[in-house]
């Protein structure tokens, strides 16, 4: 870990004296500078959370990308499809109508390519979370060996409406459409 400035001043003084005690003096202060640094640093990664971003927010995040992807995915080939269809119906009917019928389908077909673009990107920055949580995860544990502990999770600080609205939930989490019924049919 590289030494703060205040560090930095203090072995530069030692360095630079010349008398034995002073040289003594000089290093238990560079060392107790440098024992704040390492406690200060330690206070800062424990304000950081590492374990629950590692272990909660940033697997959470990957997950939700990875939903994108495949709703994303999954709304293209519905799409895809339909325009399939409207090729089929072009062969029914009149050449100037099967002609306007081409070009809309030629236009879905372009916009559809943005699925793989996406797609595309969206991994990168999966791969980037992933790393991102593999070094948390690394962290919380040299933390943890270090004595610091981790920081407990911390509240979900929504209220009212805001606290109830979780958007739109991955299959796992979500209720099947059985629990949603029987909610319903208590009412």
């Amino acid at each position: 870990m590289p030494i703060d400035s205040n560090g930095l001043a203090v072995l530069a003084e030692v360095g630079d004296s010349y008398e034995p005690v002073a040289k003594r003096e000089a290093m238990a202060a560079a060392m107790r500078a440098l024992g704040q640094a390492i406690e200060r640093a330690f206070r800062d990664l424990a304000e950081v959370n590492a374990g629950e971003l590692s272990s909660k927010d940033v697997p959470t995040a990957a997950d939700q990308l990875e939903a994108v992807v495949q709703a994303t995915e999954s709304a293209t080939n519905t799409i895809l499809a339909a325009a399939e269809k409207i090729e089929k119906v072009q062969l029914e009917v009149g050449v100037q109508q099967a002609a306007k019928l081409g070009e809309i389908v030629g236009e879905i077909y372009e916009a559809c390519s943005f699925q793989d673009i996406t797609g595309q990107r969206i991994a990168k920055v999966l791969r980037a979370l992933r790393t991102i949580e593999e070094r948390l995860a690394k962290m919380a544990a040299t933390l943890d060996r270090a004595g610091t502990g981790p920081v407990a999770p911390t509240a979900d600080k929504r209220t009212g409406d805001e606290a109830l609205l979780n958007g739109p939930q991955l299959a796992a989490q979500a209720m099947s459409q059985e629990e949603i019924d029987r909610l319903l049919a208590d009412l």
